[in-house]
């Protein structure tokens, strides 16, 4: 493990934070087949109303479906609504 991970993995149990707030790792919700929100993005990659891919620290997230529709997107999060079909994880090629 790089020691930069180490480090913010011990502030996180230090201070009883979880991990992925202390590292900005993604957070990815989904409600049924119809919502998916992600936090901790850095920007979208591709948007089109069947795929959506979402560049975040460590890759992308990659989303397939119909009538996909970015409802909310701010420096913290994005909310997508519409039919989801697939979602990947992509880790950048590392």
């Amino acid at each position: 493990m790089k020691k930069g991970k180490t480090i913010l993995k011990n502030m996180a149990q230090r201070f009883d934070l979880p991990e992925e707030i202390v590292a900005s790792l993604p957070v990815t919700e989904t409600a049924g087949f119809s919502k998916i929100t992600v936090e901790h993005h850095k920007g979208i990659l591709e948007y089109t109303d069947q795929s959506i891919r979402i560049q975040v620290n460590i890759g992308t997230i990659h989303i397939t479906g119909q009538d996909l529709e970015i409802i909310l997107m701010n420096a913290e999060r994005v909310m997508i609504v519409g039919t989801i079909w697939n979602i990947g994880f992509s880790d950048g090629g590392k």
